[in-house]
């Protein structure tokens, strides 16, 4: 298990019970132990779980629901009952109902500006062909995304080189992304996403190269003239780097 497998692992746990007792459980914890980083968010995650806990718990369950559950359901079938009084359990659906909303609000503000959440998103993304316009021309690649509003990119010379075989205009909550779909040699895909590095945290700096697996890929990702390129394949790290030169 590497750092991200044991990141998205580590998204399933639950303080205070017995998660950890689970054997890949307990691996992806023992990153936690090694790993500054990982630590840190791994505290971030375990806080908002029991910030969500205890508001749940903040609810009032209504004195009737049980009864009013179960004339509901009488309705259901087809036995109509009139509830005495309905505003208890529409209050407390109310409840969860804002309560979801800002949960939702709370994990998308934390993941929409990171870049592994990102990266690890489109890259298990590209592995859908569906997504892909067919396009085999790499200028006219380059123009249609422009004229959808997606970030311009530069080819390195040996990407320059392969045979195109489409595109996609992803996004990643408001953030636009280039995807451009080529074809190596040997018939492997190799897929390489642009994306402006505003407001992105945890991006490799410039001069920097990140290698990660995602699901069947692996993928190299690095910053270059505000923009950060993150090349996916089958192929490994040393051939994604020579793409890359």
């Amino acid at each position: 298990m590497d750092k991200e497998q044991a990141r998205e692992k580590l998204r399933l746990f639950r303080p205070g019970t017995d998660d950890g007792q689970d054997p890949e459980m307990a691996e992806a914890l023992q990153w936690v132990q090694r790993d500054e980083e990982l630590a840190r968010w791994h505290e971030n995650q375990c806080a908002v779980y029991n910030a969500i806990r205890r508001k749940l718990k903040e609810i009032p369950v209504p004195q009737d629901l049980k009864r009013d559950i179960l004339r509901e359901d009488a309705h259901a079938r087809g036995r109509i009952i009139t509830l005495r009084n309905p505003v208890l359990p529409l209050a407390a659906a109310a409840a969860i109902i804002l309560l979801g909303v800002a949960l939702f609000s709370l994990f998308n503000g934390n993941r929409r500006d990171n870049f592994r959440d990102c990266r690890d998103r489109i890259v298990s993304e590209s592995q859908r062909p569906y997504l892909m316009v067919v396009n085999t021309n790499l200028n006219e690649i380059h123009s249609e995304l422009l004229g959808k509003g997606c970030p311009d990119y530069t080819l390195t010379p040996p990407l320059a080189k392969l045979s195109a075989t489409g595109y996609a205009a992803l996004q990643w909550h408001s953030r636009k992304i280039s995807m451009v779909c080529l074809k190596s040699a040997s018939d492997q895909p190799v897929f390489l996403f642009v994306m402006d590095a505003e407001r992105l945290r945890g991006a490799p700096a410039t001069g920097e190269t990140e290698f990660a697996k995602v699901h069947r890929l692996n993928s190299a990702s690095w910053s270059a003239n505000g923009k950060i390129y993150i090349l996916a394949g089958p192929q490994d790290d040393a051939s994604l780097k020579r793409y890359m030169d």
